[in-house]
């Protein structure tokens, strides 16, 4: 996401910030949901935070994108409307599956379970569908650089003349 984020500014940095705290909370609600998974009155609750926590994080992470694109103010000016809607199309997949992973909770620990399994194998695995068409959304605006150029400007290629190997 962040190859596409040309700038920030301070509400997108707090943003990413509550995002990264979310992510920090995940090993927490883990342990928990590994702890109380085995004990019938409290697996459900386990399950529902472990949930709450996934989808959190996946509002999080859609919140960070779409005040970057608000107004096209801080991505890339390179990057055209129809490569921002198949990466915002992109990013909200999951959001509904671990809304019903939380639903299914309430009626089966171990179907939701294997929901949230599925939804990690379905952004873990390269599935064409989730790429929603062409071009491919992280080769836009990637370019060469010339034959004897390096990338950035400030970078030397050579080394100065009192380092150098005799030949």
């Amino acid at each position: 996401m962040f190859r596409h984020i040309h700038q920030v500014d301070y509400p997108l940095l707090l943003i990413n910030a509550l995002f990264l705290m979310c992510i920090a909370f995940i090993p927490f609600v883990t342990a928990l949901l590994t702890k109380y998974i085995t004990s019938p009155t409290e697996q459900h609750t386990a399950v529902i935070v472990y949930g709450a926590t996934l989808l959190l994080n996946g509002i999080l992470f859609n919140t960070i994108w779409w005040y970057a694109v608000w107004k096209r103010r801080l991505v890339r000016s390179d990057l055209d409307a129809s490569a921002v809607q198949r990466i915002t199309r992109g990013y909200l997949f999951g959001l509904p599956f671990y809304a019903l992973s939380i639903v299914l909770s309430l009626i089966n620990v171990e179907l939701s379970l294997a929901f949230y399994i599925l939804i990690d194998l379905m952004y873990g695995l390269p599935m064409r569908f989730l790429r929603f068409g062409s071009p491919d959304i992280f080769s836009v605006g990637a370019q060469e650089a010339p034959e004897g150029h390096l990338p950035h400007a400030h970078a030397k290629n050579k080394l100065p003349e009192a380092d150098r190997e005799p030949e």
